[in-house]
């Protein structure tokens, strides 16, 4: 470039660069510009003048000047050609001028939490009790149904989902659920979302701000309080391992509008909650004017006993939110959640979402549809839930063979996804979890499921869904010799 405003510049172009020629000068005088080599009534080169310069064809230059008028970094002016506009460039990057900056600092805990999600490879005997067994998701008919709907459903990737009336999915979610669950709802009160943290959040709009006091269970799942801490909730934490008085007397000195609850399978103690409970519960929801936000996931998996009646079909749903989700029965990775809002607080939700779109993809909501309507879920279900039954067995088995009752107690033992232990030998959780990795096993504390009092010592989760059968033993061994060692 020859002289602009008495400064020369000049464009250089790399014909050994993947980058196309026209973009490489519309970059170099963006730089220009952002560097206050160029400043607002500057006027750049006639094309036919800079296509000499740097040896490129006209319509090459033409293109770059283009993309730079499109962009506002200049304009075409009659008589004059092109000319910079006057712009504070102080805060332009441009890709010749930026540099790259250091990744954000990792909030502290953060990869604690999520390590519980995670596989290490150089761990033998992984005790995880968040993943699916490997191998476990149905392939076959997932891709058999995705293929039918493509088929008869050639349109559906084109459009938006009509939020006006209730999707394939919402119809066929209610129509389980009260098959499988008792849930007394209507299709228009399921509302799909994309994961169970993003299903709270949506519950807790419900309330902000005229409600500033939500509970949860105390040890509990830890997204909960953290969600509502986010959006400007005070917290309260109710005890769940202490007893059902104190859990009681917890809910009704609460003083909370809110009350999230695993009754069917507590989280992380795996304990079911009692009639009594249940029914004290819902007395104070009724007598309050409160309300219950039940997750009810991994009420699916029972061993030896039956499994017990949802919350909400016991309020007939007057009180009780309902929250599900497909993580533990079909796949994690597909982040569907799913919640029964009561009609009550319909109202409510239509003056907070009445424009919502659903955030959770149109195609995969068809195909769960499908495999609801046509039995496939059900059955992936039942063939899940005796593998799990097969891994729980064994677990159990090497834990009372290996362990006897003054060193390791167990509770949560009929239903779910994984054991609640407390090992009794004084070892606090970074030498219990350490000592585990050193003989080749991985397990996982329950102190941060403790989140307004300090966690007792010894609190673990002990998983036996991704578990191989063959590995419970050994990898049981493993831990009795670093808690227990002998001689």
């Amino acid at each position: 470039m020859r002289n602009v405003g008495g400064r020369r510049l000049d464009v250089h172009v790399d014909r050994a660069s993947d980058v196309p020629v026209y973009q490489q000068i519309y970059r170099e005088i963006c730089a220009f510009v952002s560097s206050g080599a160029l400043v607002g009534g500057d006027r750049l080169p006639s094309l036919r003048q800079l296509a000499q310069d740097a040896g490129v064809s006209r319509p090459t230059v033409e293109r770059a000047y283009l993309q730079l008028e499109v962009e506002g970094y200049v304009e075409n002016v009659p008589q004059s050609g092109f000319v910079v506009r006057p712009l504070d460039a102080r805060f332009l990057q441009t890709t010749a001028t930026s540099a790259p900056t250091a990744p954000p600092k990792e909030p502290a805990g953060r990869g604690a939490f999520f390590s519980q999600f995670g596989s290490d490879a150089r761990v033998t005997y992984d005790f995880a009790f968040a993943q699916l067994p490997e191998g476990s998701f149905p392939s076959d008919v997932w891709l058999s149904a995705a293929r039918d709907v493509m088929r008869d459903e050639p349109g559906l990737a084109a459009r938006y989902l009509d939020e006006s009336r209730p999707s394939h999915l919402q119809r066929s979610l209610c129509a389980y659920l009260r098959r499988a669950r008792g849930i007394t709802c209507d299709p228009t009160q399921v509302v799909i979302m994309p994961g169970t943290a993003a299903a709270i959040a949506r519950v807790l709009r419900l309330f902000a701000p005229r409600d500033g006091v939500v509970a949860g269970e105390e040890p509990g799942y830890r997204v909960f309080p953290d969600v509502s801490r986010g959006m400007g909730f005070r917290v309260v934490g109710v005890p769940s391992d202490q007893g059902a008085q104190a859990f009681l007397d917890g809910v009704r000195s609460s003083g909370a509008s809110l009350l999230f609850a695993t009754p069917s399978h507590q989280f992380p103690t795996g304990e079911v909650m009692r009639a009594d409970v249940r029914a004290g519960l819902l007395a104070w929801a009724h007598e309050d004017n409160a309300w219950v936000l039940e997750d009810d996931s991994c009420s699916e998996y029972r061993y030896d006993v039956d499994p017990v009646p949802s919350l909400q079909s016991l309020d007939g749903g007057r009180r009780v939110i309902y929250l599900g989700n497909f993580s533990k029965t079909l796949s994690p990775a597909l982040r569907v959640a799913y919640l029964v809002i009561p009609p009550d607080l319909m109202s409510r939700y239509y003056d907070a979402f009445s424009l919502a779109m659903t955030e959770v993809s149109v195609i995969e909501q068809e195909l769960l549809a499908r495999l609801i309507d046509g039995g496939e879920y059900e059955r992936h279900v039942r063939r899940l839930g005796t593998r799990l039954r097969h891994g729980h067995d064994a677990l159990l088995d090497a834990l009372l063979r290996e362990f006897d009752g003054t060193q390791l107690e167990l509770r949560g033992a009929n239903a779910g996804m994984h054991l609640f232990a407390t090992v009794c030998n004084g070892m606090g959780y970074p030498e219990l979890l350490a000592s585990a990795l050193a003989q080749g096993a991985r397990v996982y504390a329950a102190e941060p499921y403790w989140f307004t009092r300090a966690a007792p010592r010894g609190r673990l989760l002990l998983g036996f869904s991704s578990i191989a059968v063959k590995d419970v033993a050994p990898g049981v061994a493993a831990l009795r010799r670093a808690w227990f060692p002998r001689g």
